[in-house]
């Protein structure tokens, strides 16, 4: 069975549900007869690279509400995510373009490591507070799949 999933890296609903679906794979009788595939889709193509902003004035841009708003959602998200596994900093996380992050992800498909660099390119994200919009955050990504 081929399974297709499509994410961006500054998704947490996506980081959150890769975590979800792993774990019950994890305990799929036939798991061994999952082919999965990560697809890159980047939620927002004209992000900047450097941005003057943070994640939570960047909801607040594309989502209307508050700042204070934004905040207590981003919240509850990392709450979600902690029953999972996940350890959210939003307050330190670098809002950046993905689209380099996506072909570093391309990229390690061809070598069977795809689902591994997305594993750390969303660590590095949502929990490192590393930039992945930067060249050489990137190639120390690719450095530590093994």
């Amino acid at each position: 069975m081929k399974v297709e999933i499509w994410s961006d890296i500054g998704c947490p609903f996506c980081y959150i549900g890769k975590q979800r679906f792993e774990d019950g794979l994890g305990r799929f009788a036939s798991k061994d007869k999952v082919n999965v595939e990560y697809r890159c889709f980047q939620l927002d193509p004209y992000a900047e690279k450097y941005p003057a902003y943070d994640v939570h004035d960047l909801y607040v841009s594309k989502h209307g509400g508050s700042r204070e708003e934004a905040k207590a959602m981003h919240k509850q998200f990392a709450q979600q995510a902690k029953s999972g596994g996940v350890d959210f900093q939003f307050d330190r996380i670098i809002p950046t373009n993905s689209l380099d992050a996506h072909r570093l992800i391309k990229f390690a498909s061809t070598y069977g490591k795809s689902a591994e660099v997305l594993e750390l390119l969303y660590k590095a994200y949502f929990t490192d507070s590393k930039h992945i919009g930067d060249a050489d955050t990137l190639a120390d990504i690719a450095a530590g799949a093994r």
